[in-house]
């Protein structure tokens, strides 16, 4: 009986842990550290392959990033020797892999433009590449109060002409 009960607990602890280290950043906050931003635009990289490719994992929730356009990288770069030099060492691929365990990022690739939509370099839009996601900012508190005051405004005038 001892025996039984201690390989029982050998198991569920064993389940735990791998578990734990399969999910060990999935659904947490991304640092603040890991996302660059340019261009307007909050730039995070998602992981060594495109975010579509089904061959390599892809990602299954963007988390609220979408994959940037050739629009967005010209408006946030001004070549790709700039994007990598700002992304390297920002790796948050962890983040955003649940089901391929790949939490690495290629620096080869990207410092090649390896990355969906990129415009810049030999690989502009190999499609197998670097997932780099985005994330359009959000308004600064200062523009929501205009915005409310400019409402407020209408709403006072509307109710004194009538």
């Amino acid at each position: 009986m001892t025996v039984r009960l201690t390989i029982l607990v050998v198991m569920i602890l064993s389940l735990g842990v791998a578990s734990a280290y399969a999910d060990h950043n999935i659904g947490d906050p991304i640092p603040g550290g890991l996302l660059v931003s340019a261009g307007g635009l909050q730039w995070v990289w998602a992981g060594p392959c495109a975010p579509l490719d089904p061959s390599c994992g892809a990602i299954l929730d963007f988390r609220g990033f979408v994959i940037p356009t050739a629009a967005d990288y010209l408006a946030s770069w001004a070549d790709n020797a700039t994007l990598f030099a700002a992304m390297t060492g920002k790796c948050a691929s962890s983040y955003f892999d649940d089901v391929s365990n790949f939490d690495h990022c290629d620096e080869g690739d990207l410092a090649i433009a390896g990355s969906v939509n990129n415009p810049f370099g030999p690989y502009g839009a190999e499609p197998l590449a670097e997932a780099l996601l985005i994330r359009r900012g959000v308004p600064e508190p200062a523009t929501l109060t205009l915005l409310g005051a400019g409402i407020a405004a209408l709403w006072f005038r509307k109710r004194s002409a009538v």
